[in-house]
């Protein structure tokens, strides 16, 4: 029997409870103050660098990754996790303070990507709770993300309009809204298990799932990150205002999360490779459809981001899936926080170019990148054995 088999039933919904919370926060934070930093350093800047406080976000994500995985190497899950999100909460507070200059702003999404990358690995602290049929348990807490991601955009124009009412500016709110996210996972965090549920094994690694894990995740979230970056931008282009970028950026994330336990569901049913294969279909066919819907906006660009953003879902679901279920225990903190880093260190690089190839070549030159990237995780489905 392993140790998280001896765990009482109500001690792990308590602890699955307390990761949602967390994850529903930091996509909160992540979501609305990516949305609004790149409108503000487009003002503050100029439009080829508006991607940049959401590119210092993901770097943040790529580096707490690499830095969190070790403290939960060394003092467990918990320890990680609260350092992470607290970190994040600092994060949060200076980019409140970013009116003075746009330089704070990107210093706090830096921070604020630390607490992403602890939201990130907290779902395989889920997936932990039953490691034999991981895909339900570890899909709730991406789930997680709906909360936030959804509702987060729709709250730009309200809370700008409460700012500038009391003599603030008007991105001053958003950014308040994402520190106070950030210290609601914190406390959250404390309340999980102070250890880790892994046990030794001598089971060799077994590569092959690693290697198509991190190409999947990395496609997908290039992909989506270069689509994605620029749309806000592409709307503001065409005269609509903030409550059409957060209704259209609620499309987006309700592809992204709200599906999620679905993904999961089929991942324990059918294995990772299936979920995957669809989820890098999908991907290609809203990079295309970008193409129309980038001018025509509306309708159209709703659902082709709501397709880029459950084509997304699956693809990191079922890379996650192979991930929690085929690496030897002991081995699964360092592998998965390997992936996560690089993933988030590709996507950081993406998220920068996206804006800039944009103003170049529009969303055609998005989408032909797009498409040669989702090749490399595409050829390897095929060319690699089923597991």
């Amino acid at each position: 029997m392993t140790a998280i088999e001896t765990i009482e039933p109500v001690l792990k919904r308590r602890w699955l409870v307390a990761l949602f919370l967390g994850a529903a926060s930091m996509s909160l934070a992540m979501v609305t103050a990516s949305t609004m930093g790149t409108l503000v350093a487009a003002e503050a800047l100029s439009p080829a660098w508006s991607g940049l406080p959401s590119a210092a976000a993901v770097l943040g994500t790529a580096i707490g990754a690499a830095v969190l995985t070790a403290v939960m190497a060394r003092r467990g899950r918990r320890a990680g996790l609260v350092t992470g999100y607290a970190i994040g909460t600092l994060g949060g507070l200076l980019a409140v303070l970013s009116s003075a200059t746009v330089w704070l702003l990107i210093a706090g999404m830096v921070l604020l990507g630390v607490g992403n990358a602890a939201a990130q690995l907290s779902r395989y602290a889920a997936a932990d709770l039953r490691p034999g049929r991981p895909g339900a348990l570890l899909s709730v807490v991406v789930w997680a993300g709906t909360v936030g991601a959804v509702g987060g955009p729709l709250l730009l124009a309200p809370l700008s309009a409460a700012s500038t009412a009391v003599n603030r500016p008007a991105p001053t709110g958003v950014f308040l809204l994402g520190a106070l996210a950030m210290a609601v996972a914190t406390l959250a965090a404390t309340t999980l298990h102070r250890g880790t549920y892994l046990t030794p094994t001598d089971a060799p690694p077994q590569l092959p799932p690693m290697r198509l894990a991190l190409t999947t995740m990395l496609a997908a979230q290039i992909v989506m990150t270069t689509i994605m970056t620029a749309a806000p931008l592409a709307i503001h282009q065409h005269g609509h205002g903030l409550h059409t970028v957060g209704t259209m950026v609620s499309a987006h994330t309700f592809g992204m999360f709200a599906l999620v336990p679905l993904s999961g569901l089929l991942c324990d049913r059918f294995g990772g490779r299936p979920v995957i294969t669809i989820g890098i279909a999908l991907l290609a066919i809203s990079s295309i459809a970008a193409i129309a819907a980038g001018t025509t906006g509306g309708a159209l660009l709703a659902i082709v981001l709501f397709l880029l953003g459950y084509g997304w879902n699956l693809a990191y679901i079922g890379a996650s899936n192979l991930l929690a279920g085929n690496l030897p225990e002991t081995e699964q903190m360092r592998v998965q926080g390997t992936v996560e880093s690089r993933v988030w260190g590709g996507s950081a690089l993406a998220t920068l170019a996206s804006t800039a190839g944009f103003a170049t070549g529009g969303y055609t030159l998005l989408a032909a990148i797009s498409l040669a990237v989702l090749a490399i995780p595409a050829t390897l489905l095929i060319r690699s054995p089923i597991r």
